[in-house]
């Protein structure tokens, strides 16, 4: 018979966990995401746990796994690999300077840059280039080739929080069809190496369309492509929302929402965001 752990095991652990959330202020659980009203609602994002965050296209997926990845590795010094499917290494590269340094985006892209300009980079290139970040945009061609790269990076680097952009384009890089059961396949993967490896999965998923069709669009669960499925594995689901996408005279430019629509540890609800495309950052609202 498999030898199970008894009662007492369980509580040393839980325990162990109790006093570390002690010791921390009681406030994050797992890896910080820098983004104070979503860290007090979720505390932070959890070890051996999906979280999945969804939107639809320029709702900011992208920038917000940059943002996420920038505050892990230095802020928190914690390894981190981004595997970049929507986005390549360059264009990701170029919007870590220009969040870390405050920098125009679009004066980085051009290289106009002025004397403060160039000053700021220097600061963003000197923080960047000792933090332990690993953009990975190679040929990911299977599931299984998938499963060996992220174990790779856990192995070899140390590797503590893994970030996807984005689902729909890991299905196509892999041959994958859309279909229940190719989706199923590759988020129980995901929740499986977070189980094992014991680190945070973060996964960036697109919406389905028809939402834009719809008075409210806000995103729901339903929303979601193959929702069932990515709602049963998920540990955690967050939708991204602004609100100018579509209406452009609206009293809310420049303003996001990132929506816990699923939680399987705490509560639901809105955490107020300001979101600028010009520095690729999302930032408290006050």
């Amino acid at each position: 018979m498999t030898d199970v752990p008894d009662i007492k095991n369980q509580l040393t652990r839980v325990v162990d966990r109790i006093d570390t959330l002690y010791q921390c202020g009681g406030s994050i659980a797992g890896i910080a995401t820098g983004i104070r009203p979503f860290d007090s609602m979720c505390s932070g994002l959890h070890y051996s746990e999906l979280s999945v965050f969804a939107g639809r296209p320029s709702a900011g997926k992208s920038t917000l796994a940059i943002n996420l990845a920038l505050h892990a590795v230095v802020g928190q010094k914690i390894p981190t690999v981004i595997f970049a499917f929507s986005l390549k290494a360059e264009q990701i590269v170029t919007r870590m300077l220009s969040t870390a340094g405050c920098i125009c985006l679009d004066r980085l892209q051009n290289g106009n840059l002025d004397d403060d300009d160039w000053a700021r980079l220097s600061g963003a290139v000197q923080k960047i280039s000792c933090a332990q970040v690993f953009i990975d945009d190679t040929n990911v061609s299977s599931l299984e080739d998938m499963e060996i790269h992220v174990k790779n990076h856990v192995n070899e680097h140390g590797v503590g929080l893994i970030i996807i952009d984005d689902l729909q384009t890991l299905l196509f890089r892999c041959n994958i069809s859309g279909s229940d059961i190719a989706i199923a396949a590759v988020v129980h993967l995901l929740k499986s190496l977070a189980i094992e490896l014991n680190l945070p999965v973060v996964l960036f998923s697109q919406l389905r369309p028809d939402l834009e069709y719809r008075e409210n669009k806000r995103p729901r669960l339903s929303d979601l492509i193959n929702a069932e499925i990515i709602e049963q594995a998920a540990d955690m689901v967050t939708f991204i929302y602004r609100e100018e996408l579509y209406d452009e005279h609206s009293t809310q430019s420049g303003l996001a929402e990132l929506i816990v629509a699923k939680q399987n540890h705490g509560p639901l609800g809105t955490c107020h965001l300001t979101f600028s495309g010009r520095y690729a950052s999302f930032r408290d609202s006050s």
